[in-house]
């Protein structure tokens, strides 16, 4: 009987551990767009599988040429990679970030004119968090390392 009972108390708590730690959603959309205001915007679209679309605009372009033509490239991040990206986004939780930083202050607008903004659903709820470029912008380090993940898949996968 104590045996059984042993057993059942090491079971309960190894989920209990296991389900505790895991608090990631199954299925999540998230949006990195990055713009300079009317002259370019790109999005890195990724989702819990590792597969992304990154899209890029050159609206400056765009207006000459009389017509839009984004420019779309779309994959799969490798394992490794999906496994950070979800690692991070666990450790930074989006959801209880600020909706907007580096609003505080009036713009430079010849420095400060990059808009980034986060758009993340999961578990049936959205998030958007806009961020303007300032250069003494003071983000949660876990966003900075989250940031520095989608710039480093930008470069690789563009």
């Amino acid at each position: 009987m104590k045996a059984k009972h042993l057993k059942l108390s090491l079971m309960i708590a190894i989920m209990t551990v296991v389900g505790g730690c895991n608090n990631a959603p199954r299925q999540f959309k998230l949006q990195f767009i990055m713009e300079t205001m009317n002259n370019y915007r790109t999005t890195l679209e990724l989702d819990e599988r590792g597969g992304y679309v990154i899209t890029s605009q050159n609206f400056f372009m765009d207006r000459h040429a009389g017509k839009a033509a984004p420019e779309t490239n779309f994959g799969e991040l490798t394992q490794a990679e999906t496994d950070r990206l979800k690692s991070l986004m666990q450790r930074c939780n989006l959801m209880k970030m600020d909706d907007a930083y580096g609003f505080e202050t009036d713009a430079n607008p010849v420095t400060e004119n990059i808009i980034y903004q986060i758009i993340y659903n999961a578990d049936g709820k959205e998030k958007m968090i806009t961020i303007r470029y300032n250069p003494d912008i003071k983000l949660p380090a876990t966003y900075v390392a989250l940031h520095e993940f989608f710039i480093d898949c930008l470069k690789k996968y563009s």
